[in-house]
């Protein structure tokens, strides 16, 4: 696939999240398909690339969902960045590390966005619901995260930086 078809589905996977996977429950926790696909598609991106496919998905779910507005589009591409950088020394390691890393990736990412999200709403944490939650997110992401993978693994890296030059 091009890159033009690989932002067509990740323009449908955030417009199906925000419409109607955001309300399917698997396992007690919504289902959340862009943040493993983004991650999918990371892992093979330059760190350019993975710091705009981060911030444009965040910003997307940030615009199109209620809540803390700029939130997702900072956790989303600090960890592209993150599962970038890790993954170029991991790639050649097999599927079943890179999953292992996304879970971790995603099990930070909701704990953080739990925690955030109950301080604001209720001015406590709640730990148990905060890792309850997050370890059932973390497990599905995972499997999304290899069925994505496996999916993008025959179609070259993604690169939104074409026109775009940084200048050191």
């Amino acid at each position: 696939m091009t890159n033009a078809s690989k932002t067509l589905l990740l323009a449908l996977a955030i417009l199906l999240q925000t419409t109607l996977l955001g309300r399917i429950s698997v396992f007690g926790t919504s289902l959340n398909i862009v943040f493993p696909l983004m991650l999918s598609m990371a892992v093979s991106a330059e760190i350019t690339s993975a710091i705009y496919l981060g911030f444009l998905c965040g910003l997307a779910i940030d615009a199109l969902t209620a809540g803390i507005f700029g939130i997702h589009s900072l956790i989303y591409m600090y960890f592209a960045v993150a599962v970038c950088f890790i993954s170029s020394t991991l790639y050649d390691k097999g599927m079943f590390l890179r999953s292992l890393l996304s879970a971790l990736v995603i099990f930070i990412s909701e704990f953080l966005l739990g925690v955030w999200t109950s301080l604001i709403a209720q001015e406590s944490i709640l730990w148990a619901q905060c890792l309850n939650i997050s370890l059932r997110t973390a497990l599905v992401g995972a499997v999304l995260f290899a069925a994505f993978s496996a999916l993008l693994a025959r179609m070259k890296p993604f690169r939104l930086t074409r026109g775009i030059r940084i200048e050191r």
